[in-house]
């Protein structure tokens, strides 16, 4: 079931997706007999590893691996020791770094605090940035715009980055809800509609009766 990930022939940007991605497939057909063995895990990450940048290092893995016995070394921990070895080898060593300039340039654009909160849980968790830290709720709270930090900022004030987050999420509500009614509110008398007395007859009123309304609005 599904599908497997593109061939990963050794750029390092795209290790950690092909790895992910592996571990999906293999998530999504754990039912099927036999698949979760470790070894058979390995060696079908070795057949997705080709190219030049990969063949030796794979080769290895692949001569290491025939030289197992399955009785006695197919076991959870030599998934997980294969795993390592593949991030030392091709992870990007950049890649936490460049991540986290992200995050520091991170920045709300009003009213998509969706998307913002999405786009920072996501930075957080690849510079492994734990959400509940303090310091990652002074950094949500810098990134926001500067009305809608006034609004979250109010008392009471928010403790930690869940309830900071949710009072962003109904100031941002507030604030878009009073930009509407404030975008729909009439000015003054302009209704629409020019405001004309029942007193003044329309132009071009025909018969008797204008006399009539004349003579009342002298009256008057």
């Amino acid at each position: 079931m599904g599908s497997l990930p593109a061939v990963f022939m050794g750029n390092r940007a795209e290790a950690e997706a092909f790895i992910d991605g592996i571990q999906a497939y293999i998530h999504l057909n754990r039912e099927v007999p036999g698949f979760m063995s470790p070894m058979k895990k390995i060696a079908l990450t070795l057949t997705l590893m080709q190219g030049e940048k990969v063949a030796g290092w794979a080769h290895d893995m692949g001569q290491a691996l025939d030289e197992m016995d399955p009785a006695i070394n197919n076991i959870p921990a030599l998934w997980d020791a294969f795993l390592d070895k593949f991030q030392e080898q091709y992870l990007d060593t950049q890649a936490a770094d460049q991540v986290r300039a992200k995050l520091e340039n991170l920045s709300m654009k009003m009213p998509y605090i969706d998307k913002y909160i999405s786009k920072f849980k996501e930075l957080c968790y690849k510079s492994a940035y734990m959400t509940g830290n303090t310091e990652v709720t002074y950094m949500f709270l810098r990134e926001l715009p500067k009305s809608l930090l006034e609004d979250v900022l109010k008392a009471p004030q928010a403790t930690d980055y869940p309830a900071t987050k949710e009072c962003a999420i109904q100031a941002t509500r507030t604030q878009q809800l009073l930009q509407n009614i404030l975008c729909q509110c009439p000015q003054g008398n302009q209704i629409g509609q020019t405001y004309r007395s029942p007193f003044i007859p329309r132009s071009g009123f025909q018969g008797g009766a204008s006399g009539n309304f004349q003579h009342f609005n002298n009256q008057q």
